[in-house]
């Protein structure tokens, strides 16, 4: 189950032909293929690093221009 889950994630987001890309650089998307690819399965943690990826652009991008909008009202 978490194997398949985790393949749709990478293959939906991740994956350098995913049709609904995120941008991670290619060695954090190395890393995760890595972590999924282990001999004693997924590391049920195999995307923490791209999450924290996610949420800094969010935050440095649209957190920031929000406040700086709502400052401007």
């Amino acid at each position: 189950m978490i194997e398949r889950d985790a393949m749709a994630i990478f293959t939906k987001y991740l994956s350098l032909d995913c049709p609904h890309p995120v941008a991670v650089s290619d060695d954090l998307r190395v890393a995760t293929v890595r972590r999924m690819c282990r001999d004693d399965g997924i590391n049920t943690d195999c995307f923490s690093e791209c999450q924290q990826a996610v949420y800094t652009i969010l935050n440095n991008e649209y957190v920031t221009l929000l406040t700086t909008d709502l400052l401007l009202i």
